[in-house]
């Protein structure tokens, strides 16, 4: 098999890996001639393997572990209050993202201070907020003291974020 595949063979081809795979959007279409298994091959270079590794796992991807926790109830209740407003909404999606909710061509990947606690500070707060704006999801941290005192608050941030609300109706004064 030729094992040369152009500027991913070469020095850098990692990033130019990365590039790709963090760019896309929506999807990333990959055509190929030769079986994932052919890139794995110890015999090629670090790059080419780590594709092979990366279409192997989009091919067959690991099982899910049968247990799932139980949903934070304060995200169970925003979760009603944005799809009482019409939004579509998924708690723990993928095991990743704590709350989605998709409205019109916006999607919304919200995390909480306590889905952030095992993180490296530098990647909660910076990285994952980066890497899901770059992958096309508008990004929204909310705290629990927030889902618990306010929980109308961050559904009206949400929604004018949507374009289902107007800041003016949730910046109105409450006597």
């Amino acid at each position: 098999m030729l094992s040369d595949l152009g500027p991913l063979s070469r020095e850098g081809g990692e990033r130019l890996l990365a590039g790709v795979f963090t760019s896309a959007r929506r999807h990333l279409r990959v055509i190929t001639c030769v079986a994932p298994a052919d890139l794995r091959d110890d015999r090629l270079t670090p790059t080419t393997r780590a594709l092979g590794d990366v279409l192997h796992l989009l091919e067959s991807p690991p099982l899910t572990p049968e247990t799932t926790m139980e949903p934070d109830p304060l995200l169970v209740d925003l979760g009603k209050r944005l799809e009482a407003m019409g939004m579509s909404v998924e708690l723990g999606y993928r095991g990743v993202i704590p709350l989605v909710a998709h409205y019109g061509g916006y999607c919304i990947a919200l995390d909480t201070d306590q889905s952030l606690m095992s993180m490296p500070v530098r990647e909660a707060l910076r990285a994952r907020p980066a890497a899901l704006a770059r992958s096309g999801w508008h990004y929204v941290r909310a705290y629990a003291m927030e889902l618990f005192t306010t929980p109308d608050a961050v559904a009206e941030k949400i929604g004018v974020l949507v374009g289902l609300t107007s800041e003016s109706t949730s910046n109105r004064d409450v006597d």
